[in-house]
Parts: structure tokens; sequence; C-alpha cells
């Protein structure tokens, strides 16, 4: 029996439509990589929202409570349980979640930083994945996991470590 990742894609803010076919490619891409980084099977769907940073400031404060524009936020589906971290999880749920990117943060970013915008939009996204699989933080030792599979995750798609762009 074959599994399969499927992923929907809606361009909520016009402005994406620009890249909209490079992202998906791109995101396609990742998400092959991180099914084989993360050893486990992936089944399910996936929703991203391509939105403004209009969009992703009234989600931030409606479900963080920060009053601000983001670049990205993730958010699981209700009931579904987190993948956890040692692949303890069996069964991946129907819908994984929700990933969404903010067009003029990112691109803001993308340009301080001196990457390309999908670029920046593939870190993000592979990001955003490792939320919706339990992946978190908020802890040191949790950041260092974290960031050691995106920094991964992304060398294999040909993108520098975004951990390391203009830092100090």
């Amino acid at each position: 029996m074959s599994l399969s990742l499927n992923m929907d894609i809606s361009v909520i803010e016009p402005l994406w439509s620009q890249i909209e076919a490079d992202l998906e490619a791109e995101f396609q891409r990742a998400l092959k990589a991180l099914t084989e980084a993360l050893g486990s099977p992936n089944a399910g769907e996936l929703s991203v929202a391509l939105v403004s940073d209009a969009g992703i400031r009234a989600l931030n404060k409606t479900y963080r409570g920060k009053d601000k524009a983001t670049n990205v936020l993730s958010f699981p589906a209700v009931g579904a349980a987190p993948f956890l971290a040692d692949g303890l999880a069996d069964i991946p749920p129907a819908l994984l979640g929700d990933i969404v990117l903010a067009y003029e943060t990112i691109l803001r970013e993308a340009e301080e930083k001196s990457v390309s915008v999908v670029a920046h939009c593939l870190h993000l996204f592979v990001h955003g994945f490792l939320h919706l699989r339990g992946f978190d933080h908020d802890t040191d030792q949790k950041a260092e996991k974290m960031e050691s599979l995106e920094i991964a995750v992304l060398q294999g798609l040909g993108i520098d470590n975004p951990y390391e762009i203009n830092r100090p």
C-alpha cells in the first residue's frame, strides 16, 4: 500500500501568484525530503495558505494573542496526534494541518538576508511542517533538534543554512 501526502495551496494574497508555481514545485520537493528525513510513513492532507501581512496578523492575534505580523504560522489539525520526534507515531492523521505564510514579511526578510524569496519560503515551509509534526523550539534542546533537521533537509534541497545567514 502506497502512502501519499497531498498538499493544497490557497493563494489569498494576489501578490503570491507571481511565484506560486515555483513555490508549489519547491514545496513538493520539500515534502519528499521531509518524509525521507523523518523516516516515518506519511499520509494525509496539508493545507498551505499564502496570505498578506494583514491576514497573518489577524490570525496571530486571534490564536496567539500577538497583534503583529509574522512570517509563518502552523496550525496542527484539531485532534491530530503530533508526530513524535523519536518516530513513535504509528498512523499519521488524515489532516495534518495548515501552514500560513505572509507575503510582505517574507519578502522583507528575504531582502534583509540577501536570499531569494523562494529559498526563504522553502525554509519557512520546512519549519512550519516540522511544527505540524510535533517539533518545537521552546527549549534550547528542542530548538537544536528542530534546527538541525531543518538545516539537513534544506541542505539536501540546495538551500544554505538559514541560521548562519547574516549572523554577526
